[in-house]
């Protein structure tokens, strides 16, 4: 938890204000701190993320960004989330592809099967929805 916390003087830095202004906002209970105990007195750690819209005097154009700093566990779960949508967008492209070769496969099958791919096909699209509305879900292995 502590490596989380920063000092004043980080705190003023990141915000371009000085260190008392700082301490001010504290005392004020516009920001969130706690008090730990130091080498030689208690000292002063500043809780993130830091509400930048609710601090005057913060200059806005040196701030890190127009909302709260975020804190490391925030970033590595929006890395995560990115990541499970990549790799979605990944399965969803290589079933466009196996769909288009399917359909020019299909261009070359005679009238009479094409009919009877087609009424299998929304046979089992709507068996997929009924399951779909039981709880039933894909199973991830299956294409």
């Amino acid at each position: 938890m502590s490596e989380e916390l920063m000092t004043v003087g980080e705190a003023a830095k990141k915000l371009s204000v000085s260190p008392r202004t700082i301490q001010r906002y504290c005392k004020q209970g516009l920001l969130n701190h706690k008090w730990i105990r130091g080498k030689r007195h208690k000292e002063l750690r500043i809780v993130p993320p830091i509400p930048l819209s609710m601090l005057p005097g913060v200059k806005r154009g040196s701030a890190p960004g127009a909302g709260d700093l975020a804190t490391r566990k925030e970033l590595e779960e929006l890395f995560i989330s990115f990541s499970r949508e990549l790799a979605e967008r990944d399965r969803s492209i290589n079933i466009l592809l196996k769909v288009e070769s399917l359909l020019e496969e299909f261009e070359t099958v005679r009238p009479v099967e094409k009919k009877l791919i087609l009424k299998l096909a929304h046979e089992l699209q709507s068996h997929s929805k009924f399951l779909r509305t039981l709880g039933f879900e894909k199973n991830k292995n299956e294409g």
